[in-house]
C-alpha cells in the first residue's frame, strides 16, 4: 500500500532543469525534496511546504544553506528529513 508521503510530488536537485518547479505548487502544498549536502554528498529528502509569495528565511540561515539549493530557499518550509543516506552513485 501506497503511503500518503509518497503520493506527494517529488521533486530531484539531479533533474533542476533551470525552471522554477513552484510554479506546479498551489499555496500550502506539501512536497519532497531531494538534494545533496555538500559537506559529504550525502543524500537527503525532506518534507516540505511551499508558501506562496513569501521569502521564509533570510539566505545565510535557510537550512538549504549545507545543501545544494539553487534558490529553493525562496517560498519553501522544511517540516522534517524523511530520508538521509550516501549516495548510491558516490564516486
Amino acid at each position: 500500500m501506497i503511503s500518503e508521503i509518497d503520493k506527494l510530488k517529488h521533486f530531484h536537485i539531479e533533474n533542476y532543469s533551470g525552471t522554477n518547479f513552484t510554479d506546479d505548487l498551489n499555496d500550502g502544498e506539501e512536497f519532497l525534496y531531494t538534494t545533496i549536502r555538500i559537506k559529504d554528498d550525502k543524500e537527503v529528502t525532506f518534507l516540505c511546504k511551499y508558501v506562496k509569495n513569501k521569502h521564509i528565511e533570510v539566505c545565510p540561515n535557510c537550512i538549504f544553506n549545507n545543501y545544494l539549493c539553487y534558490g529553493l530557499l525562496c517560498n519553501i518550509v522544511v517540516l522534517k528529513v524523511v530520508k538521509d543516506e550516501k549516495m548510491r552513485n558516490n564516486k
